[in-house]
């Protein structure tokens, strides 16, 4: 087997390798072999590279003791059928002889050994949502918002038109934030969007008791049916 070693080329520096990756805000990991790092070893875990390691089913020791006879060798004053007098029972995985073939090296006796570059691409997520309405915050997340702004760049800057000046207060905090957060990752692109959720009140009398429902305008068929009345009324604000 072809074996890409320093002896065909120089090994080049992990710094200045290029790794694609096609889809962006996606989590996702990336294994490469370094190129020209490859050599070849004994295996570690066979008998210096017998390509062969002690069974694990009889520990290497060939057999086990009879659990018929108890390893006497004799059962009811008469010779065991089962180890036929040697009070042993021949290994089934290893017929005998205490050594199978190596799983590590698959009966080669040498291994393959090479650097291995591991990419990984984390999208971090954070969001605000102005304090408006007394709804879960995971919920409001589920819901997709009619879209008012989105810039996408290697660096974004911070919202500074919104007329609700929490909102640019909010999103110059998290550009700010994310500029140091991650000092052992490389920031490859930012995505900032800015979303309006329609909120729906009504006035509701349950027992005597008026109060109000917050709903959220969801176009999802499926999301809807999870918000069921029963559901709702867990939201109901009592006056």
């Amino acid at each position: 087997q072809y074996v890409d070693g320093p002896t065909e080329r120089p090994s080049s520096r992990t710094v200045g390798y290029q790794i694609h990756h096609t889809e962006m805000f996606q989590d996702c990991q990336i294994k490469l072999k370094f190129p020209h790092t490859a050599y070849v070893k004994e295996c570690g875990r066979c008998v210096w590279g017998t390509a062969e390691s002690g069974c694990d089913s009889c520990y290497g020791r060939g057999g086990t003791t009879c659990i018929s006879c108890s390893g006497v060798g004799r059962r009811n004053g008469q010779q065991c059928t089962s180890c036929f007098g040697t009070g042993r029972r021949r290994c089934w995985n290893c017929s005998g002889t205490g050594q199978v073939k190596c799983g590590t090296c698959d009966g080669r006796g040498n291994l393959r050994h090479f650097r291995l570059l591991i990419v990984t691409w984390k999208n971090h997520v954070e969001s605000y949502i102005t304090p408006t309405s007394k709804l879960p915050k995971q919920l409001i997340l589920e819901v997709t918002g009619k879209e008012l702004f989105k810039e996408q760049n290697l660096r974004v800057y911070p919202i500074n038109h919104a007329t609700d000046i929490s909102v640019n207060g909010a999103s110059k905090h998290l550009v700010e934030k994310h500029a140091t957060a991650f000092p052992q990752e490389f920031i490859r692109q930012q995505r900032h969007t800015l979303q309006a959720v329609p909120l729906v009140k009504a006035k509701v009398c349950l027992e005597k008791k008026t109060g109000r429902i917050l709903c959220l305008w969801i176009p999802e068929a499926s999301l809807l049916r999870r918000l069921s009345a029963k559901m709702l009324l867990l939201y109901l604000l009592l006056m």
